[in-house]
């Protein structure tokens, strides 16, 4: 029975090969992970974001020069009252949205 033995280089590819492999699968670990993450949000988590995000909203509006700012934090507190199955304050906010030119 022969061995042969690895070049130096044969073996460094074979330590580049495995570290790749092991950071697409945590990349792929890290995504799953965030998409799994929205589907076990209670209402209750949900409500208290989009009221963080409305409030965040009207500081902005009434503060803010930075209209991009202003639309961002229209658009969370509206993603974040959709989850959270709040139909009148997302009436609110599609209007706000609308209204703001935020499209």
């Amino acid at each position: 029975m022969t061995t042969t033995k690895r070049s130096w280089l044969q073996s460094g590819v074979r330590v580049i090969a495995l570290l790749i492999t092991a950071f697409v699968l945590a990349w792929c670990f890290i995504i799953g992970y965030f998409m799994i993450q929205d589907k076990f949000f209670s209402d209750k988590a949900y409500l208290s974001k989009a009221q963080a995000s409305e409030q965040n909203y009207f500081l902005l509006a009434r503060g803010s020069t930075n209209h991009s700012k202003i639309c961002s934090a229209a658009h969370d507190a509206l993603k974040y009252y959709k989850k959270a199955n709040d139909v009148e304050k997302t009436k609110l906010f599609e209007y706000i949205v609308i209204d703001d030119k935020c499209l």
